[in-house]
């Protein structure tokens, strides 16, 4: 992420934001940071860790997949967030002693106004939603 993105992002803690691309997760916190640890950022760049709660008791609104059974990688419980999901920003957590900032998300029940979708995100949508 860029400082740029950070700073900004720091302004919307308390409200609800939209993705605007995919994103993958990790399950595990030890293997995602592992993943992030892997990318050396630019001077202009970031590490961010995002935790994100997700409530699977809320059926109204499911954009995510559990994508775990089509992993090249075993034993890694891997999600699939497709682009337009609404998180709200609950907190932003800096530890002094790993210069890792961690981003606390939530799964935002209602529904934003819809993005129009191209073909190609139409596709990978419906795809997402045969996973569910």
């Amino acid at each position: 992420m860029t400082t740029i993105e950070f700073k900004r992002l720091k302004m919307y803690v308390g409200k609800v934001i939209l993705m605007t691309n995919f994103l993958m997760g990790n399950l595990d916190k030890n293997k995602a940071i592992q993943y992030i640890n892997r990318c050396e950022p630019s001077e202009n760049e970031i590490r961010v860790l995002f935790k994100i709660n997700i409530d699977t008791r809320i059926t109204k609104t499911q954009p995510y997949a559990d994508i775990t059974h089509l992993s090249d990688y075993h034993n890694e419980h891997e999600i699939l967030i497709m682009f337009g999901a609404s998180f709200h920003v609950m907190d932003i957590i800096m530890n002094p002693h790993d210069a890792l900032p961690i981003y606390l998300l939530e799964l935002y029940a209602e529904k934003l106004e819809p993005i129009p979708l191209n073909e190609r995100e139409q596709r990978w949508y419906s795809y997402i939603e045969s996973l569910n």
